[in-house]
């Protein structure tokens, strides 16, 4: 196993496979993202594979949510607004 900084990369038995930490997120209930690179894949598939698996965790938009401190207010703010917006999409939709 070779670590270098926030990734670290290890061998499988079936073939290479990559695994990148993410320990601040790990706390949180996020997974951390496993990738196993088939055998007979090019390296550009494994990464392809590999960002559309980051893209469906959520930890790209996890990311930009941690990268500046929001206070709490504003948190709350965002969160009522959220719900204004749902209340106001169900009224007119019809749902109760």
């Amino acid at each position: 196993m070779d670590v270098e900084g926030d990734y670290f990369y290890t061998s499988g038995a079936a073939g290479r496979s990559a695994a990148i930490p993410f320990s601040s997120l790990r706390r949180s209930g996020t997974r951390m993202v496993k990738l196993t690179v088939r055998e007979r894949e090019s390296i550009q598939e494994a990464v392809r594979r590999f960002r559309k698996l980051v893209e469906r965790s959520g930890i790209k938009k996890e990311m930009r949510r941690r990268e500046f401190f929001e206070k709490p207010s504003e948190t709350n703010r965002r969160a009522r607004l959220r719900a204004e917006r749902r209340t106001k999409r169900n009224r007119l939709l019809g749902i109760v």
